[in-house]
């Protein structure tokens, strides 16, 4: 069966085919024009739309502002791109991000919706170039045309000042044209998540406390009983928010049969499952790859109990590597429900090994007395997270009181398959008006707020096809005008330093991309 990705680019090869045959055509016509794959629309009649707009506010206090806000995201860009850097040196290969995930075309990129993501990208992108000619229009420049730019779908708007205009122009207020698009969607996709943060979040609240199952090993107990999408109420004595960290210090004999709470599409019901940790995979190479099977769980290691995953780790961190072990694992048929004991042996590897081929920089001379099986492991072998913190996350407010690390989590929802909101969380919650609606509302948001600061930061980074680029030409001639530097005061040189600025950021977006892939 072909998939959608094989029928999109089906489609965009016929797009092109098309549009190649019929350039001619196209280019004896008034209002359209071929440009590489898009197809112009021009309206030469619409451009007094931009003067009433910008006679609505004459203030150019925005303007104004929009060239501090270009000029941090510049920076911040650079700074992000430099740590990025230096991060793809210690990722490997096979924890690489795949190189489609790079690509921000929605329904192309499986991590972009099309709906969400077309509707978001085309406001995002309108709002970018509308901001350009009203700006323009606020310091008198003339404005050619107004357009629309199409790529199967309408994918938005173009603004041209006049060429000639804008190269004369002073570059003070050129500077402020092109920051104006960038800036623009930096405060769109700021007020998007002021809104989701401010006002949506605090409207919702989860119908139980307990933990969002994100994941469920195949094979484990936990498979014939907890869906991904469900909830984890209880667990024993353990219930509430904070089950999933109780669990990860649980004492509970491996193996012993315990009541379990869970809430799935409304509906709650009560099982029992055997309590320990579940091994989730195996890494080749290493000793428990095709020795020990995810979805088991481990008793013991030698005569040591292992109840969670700080007794597993503190286990075999007082074993030197090369030791032969004894491993007691617990299977379960999930057919039958027939529960087996294996005991198996293995020789310890060293972490210190392992570390040194997968994660160097993480690295100590300490894990060098400290044994490594290759495997990953989790409490009932399940993944998730608090509803507490599930409700934080969907909505943005990880990003404030999170830090760093918050703030990009909420970048990333999208490529944990949290947003749009999955149905299976979203039943969860109860909302304060139709439910459809509400997540709707929530969804479209977000992607206004996600592709807005994207498009915004990629603008603001001086390349030599972005806003930025012009941006930081004018930037470096109105310094070196103002400190009377010789150098930066001759437009030519400012314009030389800006391109290899552009070049190197080039670059460094390359050596994210590959180094992971090649090292």
């Amino acid at each position: 069966m072909i998939s959608g990705l094989e029928i999109a680019i089906l489609v965009i090869i016929a797009w092109i085919v098309i549009l190649t045959a019929l350039s001619g055509r196209i280019a004896k016509t008034k209002n359209f024009q071929v440009y590489g794959p898009f197809l112009m629309f021009k309206a030469v009649k619409n451009r007094g739309v931009l003067d009433r707009v910008a006679r609505v506010n004459g203030s150019k206090i925005f303007s104004r502002l929009s060239v501090v806000i270009v000029l941090v995201f510049l920076v911040g860009g650079i700074i992000l791109l430099l740590y990025e850097s230096y991060l793809a040196t210690q990722i490997k290969e096979v924890v690489s991000v795949p190189l489609t995930e790079y690509l921000v075309l929605p329904g192309i990129n499986r991590d972009i919706p099309l709906v969400y993501g077309s509707v978001a990208l085309i406001f995002s992108v309108v709002v970018h170039e509308l901001m350009h000619g009203i700006t323009a229009r606020k310091h008198g420049l003339p404005v050619s045309s107004v357009g629309a730019l199409f790529f199967i779908i309408p994918v938005g708007a173009f603004v041209e000042p006049e060429q000639e205009a804008m190269m004369a122009a002073d570059p003070v207020v050129r500077r402020r044209i092109f920051a104006a698009g960038p800036s623009i969607n930096i405060v769109i996709a700021l007020i998007s998540f002021l809104i989701l943060v401010f006002l949506l979040m605090p409207s919702v609240h989860a119908y139980q406390p307990g933990a969002y199952v994100q994941q469920v090993t195949s094979d484990s107990p936990a498979s014939n009983l907890i869906l991904p999408g469900s909830e984890l109420v209880s667990f024993g004595n353990y219930s509430g928010n904070n089950i999933l960290n109780e669990l990860q210090n649980s004492t509970i004999p491996p193996g012993t049969m315990t009541s379990v709470g869970i809430l799935s599409g409304g509906t709650f019901k009560q099982a029992e499952m055997p309590a320990g940790l579940v091994i989730t995979g195996t890494l080749k190479g290493y000793p428990a790859y095709n020795t020990i099977f995810p979805g088991g769980i481990i008793a013991d290691i030698g005569s040591t109990p292992i109840y969670n995953d700080s007794s597993l780790t503190n286990s075999l961190d007082s074993i030197a590597p090369g030791t032969s072990i004894n491993i007691t694992m617990i299977y379960e048929n999930t057919t039958s429900s027939a529960v087996t004991y294996t005991t198996i042996n293995l020789t310890t590897a060293s972490k210190y090994s392992y570390y040194s081929q997968y994660a160097p920089g993480l690295n100590s001379p300490s894990f060098k007395s400290e044994s490594f099986l290759g495997v990953t492991a989790s409490c009932l072998g399940i993944d998730g997270y608090s509803m507490s913190f599930m409700k934080a996350t969907v909505f943005g407010s990880d990003a404030i009181y999170g830090g760093t690390e918050g703030f990009f989590t909420t970048l990333s929802l999208p490529f944990q398959g949290l947003s749009p909101v999955p149905s299976a969380l979203a039943s969860l919650f109860a909302t304060p008006f139709y439910t459809p609606l509400f997540w709707f509302a929530t969804n479209m948001l977000f992607w206004v707020f996600w592709l807005s600061f994207l498009l915004g930061l990629t603008n603001a980074l001086p390349i030599l096809i972005t806003d930025g680029g012009q941006f930081l030409k004018d930037t470096l001639y109105i310094f070196g005008t103002k400190r009377k530097i010789k150098a930066l005061s001759n437009e030519k040189t400012a314009g030389a330093i800006a391109n290899y600025l552009g070049l190197f950021i080039i670059f460094l977006i390359f050596w994210e991309l590959l180094i992971p892939r090649i090292i």
